[in-house]
């Protein structure tokens, strides 16, 4: 850093100064487009989704109420207490039409005290903000808040040479995580290759072989509610119920997270002995009910261990058991993660801030049932697939983390001068 370090005592031998946001830029508040979202709008509306998942988890919508332009940022006013959204910020890129939600604000430099790019490393998370974080159910971010925030501010010299400094460590990490994002691909290709039985074969031999001997006339096509039935999570349960548990369930997040059911995972949630609740045994599926896109909603999570004591499903989910001897459970996990199966589930969530699954639509969802022993060379398959992507990629995400904080340190240690 011996280039800023020369620069600083260059330009600022008293110090740098320091500002109000309020003298920086214009702030104005996003507007409510809930009741105007469609999948196929015209502009891209920036959501705390949007922007905590930098600009990948993308809602559309048919009108501008708000609209942000190239060289704004926007930022997250509202967050779950100890979320990882409050206060993040997204500086606006060219080639798209954009327009800004409720609870989001959008700043637009005024003078030349800042560029674009700098305001958005320096406010970005900023720890004046974070400090603010002591809701219960949410944490708001007031206006005053955000326009006396105080921010060191030095030469746009100075300025330039910080962002370059960050650039390279954000364009590192995003290698990373495209190099990630192959990985998974790859293993997506493949396994949606495999369990696309429509043309009679799948391109492997043996299992094409099997396909030819055991189903001359195709593999057979069922609805849900023909093999198999729906069950609910957990009801009537109270915020103390979830203090002081005596037997485990099964979160949203980690239906979410994980293909296959990690039963070792510690929530804890109080059962009484005549309460009559739907435990979950090995092989059912289990689905998120409800997100903010009908792209997350339904997302699968396939119970493959044997389960050595009473498991619950978390309230805002629900299962599938199917029939004995139908599904293998390792079958399952790769068939309804595929894309073909998340098309059709897609369709099943309705809503319009929120999205739900319809279980009536959801139980006439499709799906292919080849033979077990096609099933059990398939997921040998995809099973040994899986862990060779795995094992190339799995030091992937610890790098990435390692690269966030290394960007993290940095960017403290050059703004605080």
């Amino acid at each position: 850093m011996s280039k800023i370090d020369e620069l600083i005592k260059e330009y600022c031998p008293d110090g740098v100064e320091t500002k109000k946001i309020k003298d920086l830029a214009i702030y104005e508040n996003g507007k409510g487009h809930e009741k105007i979202v469609f999948e196929h709008g015209k502009f891209v509306l920036i959501t705390s989704k949007f922007i905590s998942t930098n600009g990948v988890k993308k809602r559309l919508c048919n009108q501008r109420l708000a609209p942000i332009e190239s060289g704004e940022l926007a930022m997250v006013l509202s967050d779950l207490p100890n979320g990882k959204a409050l206060a993040k910020c997204y500086l606006v890129k060219e080639n798209e039409k954009y327009t800004v939600n409720q609870r989001i604000c959008k700043l637009t430099p005024i003078n030349n005290l800042v560029t674009a790019k700098y305001l958005y490393y320096a406010l970005d998370r900023h720890p004046g903000l974070l400090r603010l974080d002591n809701g219960v159910d949410q944490t708001n971010l007031r206006k005053s808040e955000v326009l006396n925030l105080k921010l060191n501010i030095p030469p746009l010299e100075i300025q330039k040479k910080i962002v370059q400094v960050l650039d390279d460590f954000t364009e590192l990490e995003a290698e990373l995580e495209a190099e990630l994002e192959a990985r998974n691909k790859q293993y997506e290709y493949f396994r949606n290759k495999l369990l696309d039985f429509s043309n009679g074969s799948v391109g492997i031999p043996k299992i094409d072989k099997m396909l030819s001997e055991m189903c001359p006339d195709g593999v057979k096509v069922y609805k849900l509610q023909e093999i198999g039935n729906l069950f609910g999570g957990m009801s009537g349960k109270s915020k103390e119920d979830f203090q002081k548990g005596n037997f485990k369930y099964v979160t949203y997040m980690n239906i979410y997270k994980n293909p296959s059911v990690n039963i070792n995972e510690g929530f804890l949630v109080n059962i009484g002995e005549k309460e009559k609740q739907n435990s979950i045994k090995k092989g059912d599926i289990l689905f998120t009910g409800s997100s903010e896109t009908p792209s997350e909603c339904g997302i699968s999570s396939v119970v493959c261990d044997d389960l050595k004591e009473s498991t619950y499903l978390n309230s805002f989910c629900f299962a599938f058991r199917p029939n004995d001897n139908l599904l293998l459970p390792g079958f399952s996990k790769h068939l309804f993660r595929s894309t073909e199966l998340r098309k059709q589930i897609n369709k099943t969530a309705n809503g319009v801030t929120r999205y739900n699954v319809s279980k009536k639509m959801f139980q006439k969802v499709c799906i292919p049932v080849p033979p077990l022993e096609i099933q059990k060379e398939i997921v040998r398959i995809l099973d040994n697939f899986s862990k060779y992507v795995t094992s190339i990629s799995e030091g992937l995400p610890a790098e990435i983390e390692a690269r966030k904080k290394q960007y993290e340190y940095y960017r403290n240690k050059l703004l605080t001068f």
